[in-house]
């Protein structure tokens, strides 16, 4: 249903806020029992160091690019080298799926942390100077709120899989 609600979501016509909406819960729904899913096999501790984790580099990541929208400076240039990065990310995990090579696994969750931060800050910043608003798919606010959603989702993610994975705590 993740992947349907998202589809449907960008599917839907922009004039149609309640239908987009509707995919919106879904996919809301959907991406919390992924994520809560994810978590079961970690302890309380794990969880918790991940979530404060999470919770300060978001802060960072928002006054980083908030700072940088009040001077008007934005950060498009970084969007070829991040899309890059994330390909060459999606590929090795794909491929470590057969591998299962524990370092790649380490290294991958660490650069993913990296990636979707600068992520985050590309995304805030492109909000705070209101890249997108004239661009009619963007225009109710969505889809932007889905990219920073899934940005910090990421982030949450791979520093669980980080923690968790130094702790013993698989």
């Amino acid at each position: 249903m993740l992947f349907v609600s998202l589809g449907a979501m960008y599917m839907t016509s922009p004039h149609n806020r309640d239908g987009r909406l509707g995919w919106f819960w879904v996919f809301t729904l959907s991406m919390s029992f992924v994520v809560g899913v994810s978590v079961i096999q970690y302890s309380p501790k794990v969880v918790l160091l991940a979530a404060g984790t999470t919770w300060i580099i978001v802060c960072g990541a928002a006054a980083y690019s908030h700072g940088l929208a009040k001077r008007g400076k934005d950060l498009d240039s970084w969007g070829p080298a991040l899309g890059g990065l994330l390909t060459t990310v999606v590929i090795l995990s794909f491929a470590n799926i057969f591998l299962r090579l524990p370092w790649l696994s380490v290294g991958l969750s660490a650069v993913s942390v990296i990636l979707f931060t600068f992520y985050l800050a590309y995304d805030l910043c492109r909000l705070y100077l209101e890249k997108d608003a004239t661009d009619p798919m963007m225009e109710d606010g969505l889809l932007p709120a889905v990219e920073i959603y899934l940005d910090i989702i990421n982030i949450f993610v791979n520093l669980l899989s980080l923690i968790g994975g130094s702790s013993g705590d698989d």
